[in-house]
């Protein structure tokens, strides 16, 4: 209606989606070296995601149109509803999380890295510490619940969580986002004329759908 239209188109249910999952657009008014590295940050994301197309969710687009608090995002979408996770699915899953900042220190070194990572170390660090002190994914750790969520969503302490075991906790998750890490920054290294490829098309167009993306990957 806003639009002029009589029909919902499949752009209108996008906009749609968009909007409840990142919240409205913004009209900023970006430096053009940080929708550059916005774009390289994405990019490291849908190339590592494609590296690891058999494991995770399949790809649904990627944009650097800001929204909310986001400057970008990758979007994914199950294909069905998903109940557990395999620690292979858990591994890949943080290594995609880390793949725009491992992206931005490839492309522009260690001293451009930016702030814009904060919400996939934030996730990427929960994943790892769920798997490690509750779902028994750890070897070091052992099938052992350490913590668990009270009613008010706080985590407690159990009793079997000694200052010792917290500590070995906390190294436990360091090593698998540093895993993690090396290893999409790894990938991204390895490929970095498909990655770039990604960042320019995004440049150029700021959203592409999974099959544009798979093409580009592809070089169709």
């Amino acid at each position: 209606v806003r639009n002029g239209r009589n029909e919902i188109t499949s752009d209108d249910v996008e906009e749609a989606r968009d909007k409840i999952i990142m919240g409205p657009r913004k009209i900023r008014k970006m430096r053009p070296e940080d929708i550059k590295l916005t774009a390289y940050h994405e990019a490291g994301h849908a190339f590592v995601s494609l590296m690891y197309a058999d494991i995770t969710d399949p790809i649904h687009k990627a944009t650097i149109i800001p929204r909310g608090r986001a400057l970008g995002m990758v979007q994914h979408l199950p294909i069905d509803d998903k109940v557990s996770m395999t620690i292979e699915e858990v591994r890949a899953t943080l290594s995609v999380d880390l793949a725009g900042r491992a992206s931005e220190e490839v492309f522009f070194g260690k001293n451009k890295i930016t702030t814009g990572a904060e919400s996939d170390i934030a996730m990427a660090t929960r994943i790892a510490r769920r798997s490690i002190t509750t779902a028994g994914l750890s070897d070091k750790i052992g099938m052992v619940a350490i913590n668990q969520a009270n009613t008010f969503g706080q985590r407690i302490a159990l009793e079997n969580a000694s200052e010792k075991t917290a500590e070995m906790v906390d190294a436990e998750i360091k090593n698998w986002l540093d895993v993690a890490y090396k290893d999409a920054k790894n990938l991204v290294s390895k490929n970095k004329a498909k990655v770039e490829k990604l960042a320019k098309a995004l440049l150029d167009k700021e959203t592409l759908s999974g099959d544009e993306i798979r093409a580009i990957i592809s070089d169709k």
